[in-house]
């Protein structure tokens, strides 16, 4: 499954990052990981320094959001430009 290992490292780390990072933006490609404010400007870190692979990108909150939830099950980004 594409992303399982950036995925197992968010949830592994969610309730110590909640403490220093709640409501940021993290991305994640293998075992590295950075914070960002936004999630544009996340994107914008991914592009830049992985081109067009994939990466896991997701706001560091208690609790998921629904829609975060389908989007992460369907595969499906939605990104702006």
């Amino acid at each position: 499954m594409p992303l399982e290992q950036e995925f197992k490292l968010f949830e592994s780390e969610r309730a110590a990052w909640l403490r220093e990072h709640e409501g940021q933006f993290v991305l994640i490609k293998g075992a590295e990981y950075s914070f960002h404010d936004t999630d544009e400007e996340a994107y914008q870190v991914a592009v830049d320094k992985y081109g067009n692979e994939d990466v896991f990108i997701k706001q560091v909150l208690a609790k998921d959001r629904v829609e975060d939830s389908l989007s992460l099950l369907y595969g499906l980004v939605h990104v702006e430009s």
